[in-house]
């Protein structure tokens, strides 16, 4: 799927049966995910921890390396375990106009990525690819098995650990063209459901970028997929199938095409669609079209590309009754690392990931006098309304608890809405400072 690369002849050919895993002989613990030629993995049993939890999301960070976009590169990193996609007859895809994909154009937001995973040994060079579409400046939605690699029965490489990420990639040489510009993954969210057991309907994620991309972006709104509908649907990404100097995967195509779905007659209750892809366009945005004049524009997700079949390409769908709660997943991202009922965080045992602190105890400690004095002034009026106390602050307990306790209200939403479009970001904006956190350090106490 995101890295199986399908023959130029495949057309439309049922799935073939799994080929044995390059890891089969390794021992079947349920997360020992390595190569034999692997450093020693971390014993931490993050499968478990996730059942044990029952949170429905699972999240971890990424270390920082040095010169990703250099890293050395041997070949593609295929995986059988995803069927092959279809490619229909007579295929219609196209490739986009360098305008789309250029500051301000339509397609700005589409992110060309590829993956390694924590069981790749370390002279492996091996990269996976796959497509993402921007809904913040440092974040953008993808499939679950792009960051997650389950293999066979769910003993594959594991967790990703390294993603380079662009925007305007038309081809290796493009790298030092102006327009194109680079990130890394800091963090990803995904579901439990796709970790443990391969749910497809479950197939999403999402990522946070180390600094936000520039310009003129163009983000994608998302919106709920219709439980039926018939419109125009178009798939955007990287497929391959498609080369470029022998660089399969390195530019994008665009399809776009009239269908109608039922999510109720769809075996997986997934969004099906007879529209042409390949490996490389998992975690494509599937768009929603409309008609403005005679020309069909983009309008919104409404699904995230994942997987092929015999019949119809599919994507995971957004809300509703068979959905994923993308805004929750996104929410997810601004976490701290000891998670929350919603999302566990399973960063531990990934090499070069340090330990995150929400609050500097000696900033917060120095700090507290400053939220006294503000204290004395809002006393008066807080504790008329006000019948709660902190015995960490004495008798001004209770109002600066409260401004402790509107901070987390306000950073609470922040975490949920900032990473979305930004036509939909909060008007107010809580800066890094520590004043703040030291009003968290006391609202926690």
């Amino acid at each position: 799927m995101y890295k199986a690369l399908l023959p130029s002849s495949h057309q439309h050919n049922p799935s073939p049966s799994p080929s044995p895993s390059p890891i089969d002989n390794t021992p079947q613990h349920s997360n020992n995910f390595h190569s034999p030629s692997s450093p020693i993995m971390s014993n931490f049993d993050f499968v478990q921890a996730l059942k044990t939890s029952k949170a429905p999301g699972a999240s971890w960070r990424l270390p920082t390396i040095k010169d990703l976009a250099s890293k050395p590169e041997s070949g593609l990193l295929e995986d059988d375990y995803h069927p092959d996609e279809s490619v229909f007859n007579p295929d219609n895809r196209e490739k986009v106009q360098p305008s789309d994909f250029a500051n301000g154009g339509k397609y700005r937001s589409i992110v060309k990525i590829s993956m390694r995973y924590e069981g790749m040994a370390d002279g492996d060079n091996r990269w996976a690819i796959g497509t993402g579409y921007l809904v913040a400046r440092d974040t953008f939605i993808t499939a679950g098995h792009c960051v997650f690699h389950r293999g066979d029965d769910g003993h594959g490489l594991g967790r990703l650990t390294q993603m380079r990420c662009f925007i305007g990639y038309h081809g290796k040489d493009s790298a030092s063209d102006p327009s194109v510009q680079f990130r890394a993954a800091a963090k990803v969210v995904t579901t439990s459901k796709y970790i443990m057991d391969g749910d497809r309907r479950r197939d999403v994620a999402v990522v946070k970028v180390d600094q936000p991309f520039d310009g003129n972006l163009n983000l994608f709104k998302y919106q709920d997929t219709p439980l039926k509908e018939k419109t125009f649907l178009g798939v955007i990404g990287y497929p391959g199938d498609k080369s470029m100097n022998n660089e399969k995967g390195a530019e994008m195509y665009e399809l776009v095409e009239q269908v109608t779905f039922d999510l109720n007659a769809s075996q997986r209750n997934m969004l099906e669609y007879p529209i042409s892809t390949a490996g490389g366009q998992s975690g494509a945005p599937v768009l929603k079209f409309k008609f403005s004049g005679s020309r069909v524009v983009p309008h919104a997700v409404t699904g995230t590309h994942c997987y092929g079949g015999s019949g119809n390409n599919s994507a995971s769908v957004i809300g509703g009754q068979y959905g994923n709660d993308y805004k929750a997943l996104l929410a997810g991202l601004g976490l701290s690392k000891n998670g929350s009922p919603s999302v566990t965080d399973i960063s531990q045992g990934i090499p070069g990931v340090s330990e995150e602190e929400l609050v500097n105890p000696d900033e917060a400690e120095g700090f507290l006098d400053v939220l006294k004095d503000i204290g004395r002034v809002v006393a008066p009026i807080a504790q008329q309304g006000l019948s709660f106390a902190s015995p960490f602050l004495g008798p001004l307990g209770g109002p600066v608890s409260a401004i402790g306790g509107i901070a987390l209200g306000a950073l609470s939403k922040v975490c949920e809405e900032s990473a979305l479009d930004e036509d939909m970001a909060p008007s107010y904006k809580l800066e890094d400072g520590i004043a703040q956190r030291a009003v968290l350090a006391e609202a926690a106490l």
